[in-house]
């Protein structure tokens, strides 16, 4: 059982986890800054408002419309696959904030869209016809699928199109990742609503990895906002995974505002998910991770698929394996930073209601 840290809970109840939600104003105020040096890959001439400018001044008042992997353009350091992210940049911008001008490339570009993508002809292309046809492309969940990984305009390490295999054998296995990742999220909104909902703000985009060795990895970064990628094994399996990286993209954004982990802190520490000893920050990725799984397990163990689907040995282990990683933090709270109990503090009350 884990216990609590002294200090004020960044949390402020422990009733619902599904209603943490991150303060987004610094996440913001970091992007508006990266904003102001962006550059574009590509030629294009804005009517009016600049697009650094727009994102600047969108951020500036908040808008909810730009914590979305649109705007990796920005965020995303990578020198490959810039072209396809800085139209779809336009495009987003178009679409949520009426930017208007026009663009030129040489080569076509595959551009995302939520509900799978369009070609875009080499030529001169309009900001709103981009953004209209972005509009259009709707997606059926608030979740976009995205296995060719267009989003980031380059294949991605272990998805689909990375993959070593025949055309055949690739496009199986996407509509097979496809179909569970559409079971599970009429799952998520039939039986853990709200659930699906606190998925839906810190996921926007879910790339399906290969399924190697039927292994069910994923992964997330905070230089692409609201991207999850993921095996898709089963339906709770991908469940499990989704909470994990969200509950991962809400820490890369409460971090945006300052360290959780005193910076001066190099030690490392016994880890619940690693066999190798982790910076305290691992430890504190692996925590909240695990509080927000245990959560979903306790809450899945409570519908009508529960028995059949929670097996409480492994259950039990993880809950182990939280209570562990809790402790380890509570040893070392003197190099937490004041943001870092808080965040702590929060994350033990998720833990308690996961147990």
């Amino acid at each position: 059982m884990v216990t609590a840290i002294e200090g004020e809970s960044a949390l402020g109840f422990s009733t619902d986890p599904w209603r943490w939600f991150p303060e987004m104003e610094p996440w913001f105020v970091m992007l508006g800054g990266k904003a102001t040096t962006w550059r574009p890959s590509i030629p294009f001439t804005s009517e009016g408002t600049e697009v650094s400018e727009l994102v600047h001044q969108a951020a500036a008042s908040r808008s909810p419309w730009l914590y979305h992997p649109c705007l990796s353009a920005i965020t995303h350091a990578s020198d490959r696959g810039r072209p396809a992210r800085d139209v779809a940049l336009i495009g987003w911008l178009a679409v949520h904030a009426g930017l208007e001008g026009e663009l030129s490339i040489t080569d076509p570009i595959w551009c995302w869209s939520p509900g799978g993508g369009f070609l875009l002809q080499a030529g001169t292309h309009r900001f709103e016809q981009i953004g209209s046809a972005m509009a259009e492309e709707s997606g059926q969940f608030e979740i976009s699928l995205d296995p060719w990984c267009t989003i980031l305009g380059y294949p991605h390490l272990d998805s689909w199109p990375a993959a070593e295999l025949t055309d055949d054998s690739r496009e199986s296995g996407i509509r097979r990742s496809t179909l569970v990742s559409l079971r599970t999220f009429r799952l998520l909104r039939a039986l853990l609503p709200r659930v699906g909902d606190w998925l839906n703000q810190l996921t926007k985009v879910l790339i399906f990895l290969d399924g190697t060795e039927n292994l069910c990895r994923s992964s997330s970064s905070p230089d692409l906002p609201g991207i999850i990628f993921a095996d898709t094994l089963s339906e709770v399996a991908l469940m499990e995974v989704l909470v994990h990286e969200a509950a991962h993209h809400l820490l890369y954004i409460s971090e945006s505002a300052g360290p959780l982990i005193d910076p001066l802190e190099t030690r490392r520490f016994p880890s619940p998910l690693r066999p190798e000893p982790r910076p305290l920050r691992g430890i504190l990725l692996a925590y909240h991770a695990l509080a927000f799984i245990c959560a979903l397990y306790a809450d899945l163990g409570q519908t009508q698929l529960g028995e059949d689907v929670v097996d409480r040995a492994d259950l039990a282990d993880l809950r182990k394996k939280l209570g562990e990683a809790g402790e380890t933090l509570d040893e070392a709270v003197e190099s937490l930073t004041a943001r870092g109990v808080a965040f702590v503090n929060a994350t033990h009350e998720v833990a308690q209601y996961a147990h």
